[in-house]
């Protein structure tokens, strides 16, 4: 026993898989005449029981088997006539098989008559199976006569082999899983490595690993298409020397964050092209096992777009405050053409009363001398009738919107003649006096002068 099962156990661990152990192992069981006849039964990873080894005694039963099993469809494992015992871990052991026992057994007439065409005379079935996981059976049949029926000791060799090719199956496919899993993870870095090289590639962002000795270590095509550089100037200029006149303070600063381990997140600075202009760049470095892993995104085209929104805005802005100014100076101009209009209807009513008073003072005028007292006060009011009329006058050209008309006028002549004027129109409370150059002109309307000073003293 103990020499068998180390031929067992060689032949299961030299074996490229399972399936091939076990066509060696059917062989062999027949070969040292511990079966007339056997067959290993696997379940696979689909639940269907496939016969994958079978070996027989006699060469003609051979060549059938050869020739029959082959073609034989794999069938669902809880249909196979072995399912309940595998599933129950316990083996079929018939040491005298007789006629009642076949017909029991037998799944169906065809079934019976195989059993009986195959003269078995002696019968131990056993489970494949670890940790309850199905894997099959292996059939061991005596047929030749005379037999010598299977033992309680050839049941406990058969049990110790179907545990040794259940530990077997369950080696081999956990082997081709880890194979599997390996294949996969190897494919899976493959074509991640692919995307990474094509992202690096085709990305415009600029991406680079950089040393702390000051120079960039590697760098993508996108610093070439962007910058203008061949890869040797770019790996062979210190990158402090790339960035623009003054920035060196600020890019001292970062490199001593990332010398202490910190990751920078948002930075923006300015590199030279090769043409020499300068590009925006916003940075996002992290330091790693003294390397610099950075990738740096062109914002010039954003930065230029910002600077002319906030042009914009400000235009706007400036557009605003000139349509508010409009729209003030309309309301305002609205506002005037209002009392204009008012305005135009009071001078109107009010120069009707001045012709009235015109006309009274023409006709009291006839019958008063002119150096008398009430002569000269007929006087003062015809030259205040007069000058009412002259302010109405203007009162109707602000209400229709009527240029004035300047001229040189001598205001010590005009403040003259309106002395009388000023005196009645201030009261008797008030005293007016005159001190004025021997001459001063002004240009200005006449009308609009005698308005103002009036309203002046009025005002005063």
């Amino acid at each position: 026993m103990l020499r068998f099962l180390t031929r067992t156990g060689a032949v299961l661990a030299s074996a490229a898989d399972p399936d091939a152990a076990f066509r060696q192992l059917a062989r062999l069981l027949v070969e040292e005449g511990f079966c007339d006849a056997c067959y290993f039964d696997v379940v696979d990873e689909t639940l269907h029981v496939k016969r994958v080894a079978w070996a027989h005694r006699r060469p003609e039963k051979q060549a059938e088997y050869d020739v029959l099993w082959p073609k034989v469809r794999p069938r669902p494992y809880l249909d196979h006539p072995a399912a309940a015992m595998i599933a129950n871990e316990q083996p079929i052991f018939t040491p005298v098989v007789d006629e009642a026992w076949m017909r029991k057994i037998a799944s169906g007439e065809a079934h019976l008559e195989y059993m009986r065409r195959e003269h078995i005379r002696s019968v131990i079935v056993v489970p494949l199976m670890t940790l309850s996981t199905p894997y099959g059976a292996i059939t061991l049949n005596l047929t030749e006569d005379p037999v010598t029926p299977y033992t309680e000791f050839d049941l406990a060799l058969a049990m110790e082999l179907g545990w040794r090719c259940a530990f077997a199956i369950s080696n081999g496919r956990k082997q081709a899983a880890l194979q599997k899993l390996n294949a996969d993870l190897e494919t899976e870095v493959l074509r991640r490595t692919k995307e990474r090289d094509r992202i690096w590639s085709v990305s415009n962002d600029l991406m680079s690993v950089a040393g702390a000795d000051g120079y960039l270590k590697s760098v993508n095509p996108a610093w070439s298409r962007v910058l203008g550089y061949d890869e040797a100037t770019l790996l062979s200029t210190p990158f402090m020397q790339l960035g623009a006149p003054g920035a060196q303070s600020s890019g001292l600063a970062v490199m001593a964050r990332l010398e202490n381990g910190e990751s920078i997140t948002r930075y923006e600075s300015r590199l030279r092209h090769a043409d020499g202009s300068y590009r925006w760049f916003d940075w996002k470095v992290v330091p790693e096992d003294g390397l610099y892993y950075a990738v740096g995104r062109d914002i010039t085209e954003e930065r230029a777009r910002a600077a002319e929104l906030e042009t914009s805005n400000r235009e706007l802005q400036r557009q605003i405050e000139e349509r508010e100014r409009v729209e003030g100076a309309m309301r305002e101009m609205q506002r005037l053409e209002a009392v204009g209009q008012l305005t135009a209807g009071v001078a109107h009513d009010f120069n009707n009363l001045l012709q009235i008073i015109t006309g009274t003072v023409s006709l009291l005028d006839r019958d008063v001398p002119a150096d008398s007292a009430q002569g000269r006060r007929l006087q003062n009011i015809k030259l205040a009738a007069q000058r009412g009329s002259k302010l109405t006058s203007q009162l109707l050209a602000f209400a229709r919107r009527q240029n004035l008309v300047p001229q040189d006028i001598d205001i010590r002549a005009t403040l003259e003649g309106m002395e009388e004027l000023l005196r009645t129109t201030m009261g008797q409370d008030v005293s007016v006096s005159l001190s004025l150059p021997e001459s001063a002109v002004l240009r200005a309307d006449p009308t609009q002068l005698e308005l103002v000073l009036i309203n002046l003293a009025i005002n005063a």
